[in-house]
């Protein structure tokens, strides 16, 4: 009788948390507000523009249909892009920025095999193309910059002044 009161105290402790940490690491951490364009991840608090960022502004559709092939930015382009929503204070924040480039890393979905390696539900229609991130490579802080190749999640390095897509972050 002890042993399965015991059994049965672990398994109503323990299954939860198993269940828990199985859809964290599912990628199961996004409050998806269809509103206002934004998705909240649950376990780092980043607040991520729903949307890839437009060349002419911000994506209103909430399904993220319009971007196009020439919605790139060099890097300069970039890091500025994200700070001018600081200027209306877009979505209620005043800290949007480029994302460090393992923030942007943290996006990447690499348990499916799938092309782009993202949640699509959370980020639809994300190109299986680079984005920038803030992150300066060590030997050339001033010329190259990371980026995230989400046709597979690579990370690698490239010329400031090539041209990639932008997803902009606000949060800690």
């Amino acid at each position: 009788m002890q042993k399965n009161k015991k059994i049965n105290i672990l398994i109503i402790i323990i299954l939860p948390l198993l269940l828990l940490a199985t859809s964290l690491l599912a990628g199961i951490s996004y409050t998806i507000n269809h509103t206002y364009g934004i998705v909240r991840d649950n376990t780092t608090g980043l607040v991520w523009m729903r949307c890839t960022l437009l060349k002419s502004g911000i994506n209103h559709d909430p399904f993220c249909n319009y971007t196009s092939p020439t919605d790139v930015f060099t890097w300069d382009e970039a890091v500025n892009a994200c700070n001018n929503l600081n200027n209306s204070q877009y979505r209620g924040y005043s800290n949007w920025r480029l994302p460090s480039v393992r923030e942007l890393q943290s996006l990447a979905d690499y348990a499916h095999g799938k092309t782009p390696s993202i949640n699509e539900k959370a980020f639809p229609y994300t190109k299986s193309k680079e984005y920038w991130t803030s992150t300066s490579h060590a030997n050339s802080p001033g010329n190259f910059k990371w980026f995230i190749n989400f046709y597979n999640g690579t990370v690698n390095w490239n010329y400031t002044t090539t041209q990639y897509f932008v997803r902009c972050v606000a949060g800690p």
